[in-house]
């Protein structure tokens, strides 16, 4: 974990060691949220993170957020959940939307700090499962029956069977 925080004057504290908090004088920090993935159509589960401040309570610290696609995760699709310095995220895309926003907080109100990362929206994948069937011979075909899961809202499937041609023996 790096995490990077700038101090009242701008200074950096610079890199921490993975795990080490080195906070600088009079400012915030905010831990590294690593890059997310998400299936369309569903809310990632909670993102945790941590935030910090010498002077002011946590739960005093004010949070922020922005996207860089509002199309595909508007700013209120973010919910903030946790309490005290464990605080975490929880991200809804819009239906039917796949991309890539990019995210900024910013936290503390009077000096600030910030992680961005990366959520990718990917589609979800689709699985057709066939029942397994038997027919004796000179009888009618069995109906057939499946599955389909993944099929999401506005997609347009259609199930059509086929039946193969008979073998002719000669």
């Amino acid at each position: 974990m790096v995490i990077v925080c700038r101090g009242r004057y701008g200074s950096d504290s610079g890199p921490s060691p993975a795990g080490v908090w080195r906070l600088p004088p009079n400012g915030s920090c905010i831990s590294d949220i690593p890059n997310q993935s998400a299936t369309v159509n569903t809310a990632t589960g909670a993102i945790p993170f941590v935030i910090d401040d010498p002077e002011t309570s946590a739960s005093n610290l004010v949070l922020t957020v922005t996207s860089s696609n509002p199309a595909l995760v508007p700013t209120n699709n973010i919910v903030f959940g946790g309490f005290g310095s464990n605080r975490s995220l929880t991200i809804t895309p819009t239906s039917n939307v796949m991309g890539l926003p990019h995210y900024v907080f910013v936290s503390d109100g009077e000096l600030t700090s910030n992680d961005s990362f990366l959520l990718t929206v990917n589609p979800a994948p689709l699985t057709v499962s066939v029942d397994s069937k038997t027919r004796d011979y000179g009888q009618s075909n069995p109906v057939l029956t499946g599955t389909l899961t993944g099929v999401q809202a506005g997609d347009d499937i259609t199930p059509a069977t086929a039946r193969a041609r008979p073998l002719l023996v000669r």
